[in-house]
């Protein structure tokens, strides 16, 4: 199952790679989702879940979510959108800690895998390695104007529900539509 996870990250990360046009607005593309990751890590910090905390959520995902943002995860109970989103990070804090970590223990920095973007796609993983346990975390996001507007994710190869979030699609399964064919490349460029 593991070899399987790490099998189709790796063929979907070479196509994104092979794609990938290092045109400056993928790099602003993947400047929003690190700059989205590097507020969550400060989210993770405030473990109170006073006022601070909500209202530093509130501005991280005005900055970098979008309104209408769709998110298939299981993990959503609250639905899309912004305002969903903000429910649930600014409440991580009273969720049961993942496997293998004991209450109030912290958990441990995750390592970046991987990282790029095709268009208007990016996809991060992670491992994260808790008590000598490494789990593979896949996330794929989709921006419009700057903004996440859609993410996908999957955890050790094991999807999250099918039926999560608006559309039904299982993380790793292509967008509604399906991802958008890059401009074909002249040979050598």
């Amino acid at each position: 199952m593991k070899f399987q996870f790490a099998l189709s990250i790796a063929i979907a990360l070479s196509a994104v790679a092979a794609h990938a046009t290092g045109i400056p607005q993928e790099r602003a593309n993947q400047d929003v989702v690190a700059g989205y990751y590097a507020g969550l890590d400060q989210v993770d910090a405030l473990e109170a879940q006073g006022k601070a905390r909500v209202d530093f959520v509130q501005k991280l995902c005005d900055r970098y979510i979008a309104p209408g943002y769709i998110q298939h995860s299981a993990m959503m109970k609250n639905g899309n959108g912004r305002v969903a989103l903000v429910q649930m990070l600014a409440g991580q804090a009273k969720m049961k800690p993942p496997p293998g970590l004991a209450a109030g223990e912290q958990l441990p920095p995750s390592k970046l895998l991987a990282f790029a973007a095709d268009g208007n796609y990016v996809i991060r993983v992670n491992a994260q390695t808790i008590h000598g346990r490494t789990t593979l975390v896949w996330n794929m996001f989709r921006l419009e104007n700057g903004l996440i507007a859609e993410h996908w994710d999957s955890i050790s190869g094991t999807a999250m529900a099918p039926g999560a979030g608006s559309s039904g699609s299982p993380p790793g399964a292509a967008p509604p539509g399906g991802l958008a064919s890059p401009p074909a490349r002249a040979p050598g460029g």
